[in-house]
């Protein structure tokens, strides 16, 4: 498999009484991104950025999923868990992590040696994504 195919139109929120409530807070950004990229706070700005799997366990220790585009130094939402439409075609019941292409999500197979372990969430349908964190700290051996 490969990086979602994300579209950034398509990216939301996903309230009905069948998925969790999503759960939204405002960030300011350290770098541009667009709708549907994970991201992680640094803790020397105290700002968002694009989270990846092969750099450093911080960098892949995603807190947030973008719901809306921003640059440098702008305030962003971003959902932190419950249920969002992710702007991509999803295979029912897959678990998705922080990809090792920056600000990107992949399947979690896709994980290649030495890539830390961080899940972002679940697949409820096709187009439901069930934003639920596991930053395991591992790298996959």
């Amino acid at each position: 498999m490969a990086d979602l195919t994300i579209i950034a139109t398509n990216v939301g929120l996903k309230a009905s009484t069948l998925y969790p409530t999503p759960q939204t807070r405002a960030v300011t950004l350290g770098e541009t991104v667009t709708e549907g990229q994970p991201l992680y706070r640094d803790a020397n700005d105290g700002k968002y950025y694009l989270a990846e799997s092969d750099t450093t366990v911080v960098a892949a220790s995603t807190t947030g999923v973008s719901l809306e585009a921003g640059n440098v130094d702008d305030t962003i939402l971003m959902i932190t868990g419950g249920s969002m439409d992710l702007g991509a075609t999803l295979t029912v019941g897959e678990l998705y992590v922080v990809s090792n292409n920056t600000g990107k999500i992949a399947p979690i197979g896709d994980l290649s040696t030495g890539n830390f372990t961080s899940v972002i969430g679940y697949a409820y349908d096709a187009s439901t994504f069930i934003v639920n964190f596991l930053r395991s700290g591992v790298a996959k051996a």
